[in-house]
């Protein structure tokens, strides 16, 4: 029903991104009995993941006489396969830099022997508002969607008559593909 070349080839996963980078910096400006201050700042850089051009064809009639009636099975979707038309990993999203900057005040009050911290943490996610693609779209037009058919067995498919890039390939489709844009936030709470 596949063959591994075009159905299973080796090569980067979704996964395999090369370089992950976090770097902080941590400083208390105030350190007390009752009173602490500490600002940090985290750098992060993540480099762009793979991704390829890919999509489920049927393989059924290239399979023994081309009648699924022939093959044994009924109702199997194993002729529904991965096919690559692009070697696998061949594209990459983009790489991703981010600041972060969390200023944390606490405030102690001394009871029964204890301490009760009150605290309060602003924090900037993503200072300078940088925007990367990090889900493109990879929609790819082909047989099933009226691009000529192919033996996937015999014949090289060509682009342009037996598949395409989607007309929004490699772009954004929804806010939630692109990195989390700038974001304020706060934590406050007790701590006893």
């Amino acid at each position: 029903y596949f063959e591994t070349e075009w159905s299973l080839p080796i090569g980067p996963l979704a996964t395999d991104q090369r370089h992950k980078f976090n770097a902080w910096v941590s400083w208390d400006a105030i350190s007390s009995t009752h009173h602490n201050l500490n600002i940090s700042l985290l750098q992060s850089y993540l480099s762009g993941s793979p991704y390829s051009a890919t999509q489920t064809i049927d393989t059924v009639p290239y399979v023994g006489s081309g009648d699924p009636a022939d093959l044994g099975y009924l109702g199997t979707s194993l002729g529904q396969q991965n096919y690559y038309f692009s070697p696998r990993g061949a594209f990459r999203t983009e790489s991703v830099t981010r600041t972060d900057i969390a200023v944390n005040y606490s405030f102690f009050v001394n009871i029964g022997g204890g301490q009760l911290e009150f605290f309060i943490q602003p924090e900037v996610i993503n200072v300078f508002n940088e925007s990367a693609i990090t889900n493109p779209n990879t929609t790819i037009a082909g047989p099933r969607q009226g691009m000529a058919a192919f033996d996937p067995f015999n014949e090289d498919p060509a682009q342009g008559t037996n598949w395409e890039f989607g007309p929004n390939w490699g772009e954004a489709s929804l806010a939630g593909d692109y990195q989390q844009p700038r974001t304020v936030r706060f934590s406050f709470g007790l701590r006893f």
